[in-house]
């Protein structure tokens, strides 16, 4: 869908996986850059720091996120 050019809607399917499977680390990356393309910076943080919080996170994927978290330009 994003490929397609429909941010929205798969901006609508990656929070669904990710309500089903919130260790989805590629889920939740792919997710925070449509959101910040689209000028919602603040809700892609939030959506990475809440990946963060999964349980079973695999340690290289927690550090692919932290990565993301630390280039991202900070929300106002």
């Amino acid at each position: 869908q994003a490929a397609s050019g429909d941010q929205a809607g798969a901006a609508r399917t990656l929070e669904e996986l990710l309500r089903a499977h919130p260790s989805h680390a590629d889920a939740a990356i792919l997710l925070g850059e449509i959101l910040a393309r689209g000028g919602k910076p603040a809700e892609a943080e939030a959506v990475l720091r809440r990946a963060l919080e999964a349980k079973d996170l695999k340690v290289a994927d927690r550090a692919r996120i932290v990565q993301r978290l630390s280039a991202a330009p900070s929300a106002p």
